[in-house]
């Protein structure tokens, strides 16, 4: 077992903002004024809000990466979503983190729609060189396959963790 002062510090290395507006230009501001400086070895967002701004989602989307500079995003809406001890409900929210990750240390995952996991050809090589795997999943509850593909997710990733939730939205849920 390493030391604790040579273990990566991942702690560090997370911006959160979060906020509430039914305009998600105000959340989207709000929230980015909250992150401050974003620093350029930034290389991971992750983007969660209320399915009031499902819709949108692209767009909100498009915005966080042109105004951080970060290309890889993960996220998805909830009917409500939680943040630093906050909880939204009822109305539109969103909350933005942001992660530093060298360029090798993880992959976005092609969305999943088969148990056969077809996605994940492309990602063999990294997969069989990293020792360690942990996946942001986010389920599809329109996808009846969804318990399936999880189940095969977790059996392709040996030794590895999931953790995340299925989406909930009363129209979209991209």
């Amino acid at each position: 077992m390493k030391p604790r002062s040579e273990a990566p510090q991942y702690a560090d290395r997370f911006l959160l903002g979060h906020a509430e507006a039914p305009e998600w230009e105000k959340a989207a501001e709000q929230c980015l004024q909250q992150i401050g400086y974003v620093p350029p070895e930034a290389s991971l967002g992750f983007l969660y809000t209320t399915d009031s701004h499902a819709g949108l989602l692209p767009r909100i989307l498009d915005h966080f990466r042109e105004e951080t500079g970060i290309r890889d995003w993960v996220g998805t809406v909830g009917m409500g979503i939680c943040a630093s001890g906050r909880e939204y409900h009822e109305t539109g929210a969103m909350s933005v983190m942001i992660g530093s990750f060298p360029e090798d240390a993880y992959r976005v995952l092609p969305a999943l729609t088969d148990p056969t996991l077809p996605g994940l050809a492309a990602l063999e090589p990294w997969l069989a060189r990293s020792t360690a795997h942990v996946a942001v999943v986010h389920g599809d509850p329109r996808n009846a396959a969804t318990p399936e593909i999880v189940q095969a997710l977790a059996r392709r990733l040996p030794g590895g963790h999931l953790v995340g939730g299925l989406s909930a939205s009363r129209d979209e849920a991209p």
